[in-house]
């Protein structure tokens, strides 16, 4: 019924934490499939061992020379049998009768995705629940997908049809930063039947090898061609106009908010380096509203600092920026 997909890259100080999580959940009708991204450190062999060891008859595990997480991901949708796709990523947890809890839902409703909430376990200890503002245990309103739209960009909290990635022609970017985001979004362009619960939450442990804290500065603009692929592929399914407000929210929140505000802070606050990259964010984005006239009459829902941020990004303050998230 539904394949686990791990996608893996030199894990093995955790790979076998994120295997146990797994295999406790596992029936028969489902199966376990790793997808090795070209690791040089032991998770190879520690994958192998505790497949043989524990006698795992439902578990497959692929090697493909290192092409990014979006190709590892892709090549776990192509191997998989099952009719429901469920992500992992190999660092992170798989929550508590999650595996029984989606099979219930799915033989009830006959969804085409099932969204769910993430818990975050931070690097100090603590943690938080991001979550969708939507009606619990429902089947989502088209109306109400703008919502999912602009929530949580991560294909590893929704089961997901394997037919939607057919059907709909959608799979990962390779060797992109933010593939989830690209990917995710689009199938909110679809007539697909998406259910929220919040009686399970995907356990997201958070690292120091995260994006967010990336020094590779210019990997941040990869963000401009997933917002590009995005837009294209909702205008190719006439969805612009019914989807205007949420994908300018989309686009400013990733190219005028989060990029400016990461390049910034892991530049070390050195507005020179993070210039020349702010502007060919504000570069895109301008282009897009020019291309797209029907984003002028879009609205947007930011918050307070998100609108401080816009707003100095959009008038060339970088400078003023830079010392404002370096002082607070």
């Amino acid at each position: 019924m539904i394949s686990v997909i791990i996608p893996m890259y030199n894990e093995e100080k955790v790979i076998l934490s994120c295997l146990d999580s797994v295999v406790s959940e596992l029936s028969k009708e489902d199966e376990l499939i790793v997808i090795d991204d070209g690791s040089t450190d032991n998770s190879r062999k520690l994958v192998v061992e505790y497949f043989n060891s524990n006698s795992i008859e439902n578990g497959k595990y692929y090697f493909q020379e290192n092409s990014g997480l979006g190709s590892a991901c892709n090549l776990g949708i192509l191997k998989s049998s099952k009719e429901y796709i469920l992500f992992i990523d190999a660092d992170d947890l798989m929550f508590e009768n999650s595996l029984a809890i989606l099979k219930k839902i799915i033989k009830n409703t006959e969804c085409d995705l099932v969204a769910f909430d993430i818990e975050n376990h931070l690097i100090n200890g603590e943690r938080s629940i991001s979550h969708y503002d939507l009606k619990n245990n429902a089947v989502v309103d088209r109306s109400a997908f703008n919502k999912l739209i602009n929530g949580i960009p991560s294909a590893k909290n929704k089961l997901i049809k394997r037919s939607v990635f057919e059907d709909y022609h959608i799979e990962f970017p390779t060797n992109l930063w933010f593939e989830d985001l690209m990917t995710t979004t689009k199938f909110f362009a679809n007539d697909i039947k998406v259910y929220y619960t919040k009686d399970i939450k995907y356990q997201y442990i958070h690292r120091d090898n995260s994006i967010i804290r990336n020094k590779n500065l210019k990997k941040n603009l990869d963000v401009i061609e997933v917002v590009e692929s995005i837009i294209k592929y909702y205008d190719e399914k006439n969805q612009l106009e019914s989807r205007k407000d949420a994908l300018h929210n989309l686009i400013i929140k990733h190219l005028i908010v989060h990029a400016p505000v990461r390049i910034i802070k892991n530049s070390d606050f050195n507005y020179q380096e993070s210039q020349v990259l702010i502007d060919e964010l504000t570069k895109t984005y301008r282009e897009i509203i020019s291309n797209y006239p029907v984003f002028k009459n879009s609205k947007y829902d930011l918050g307070r600092k998100d609108k401080l941020v816009k707003s100095l990004v959009l008038s060339n303050k970088i400078r003023l920026l830079t010392f404002i998230l370096k002082n607070t």
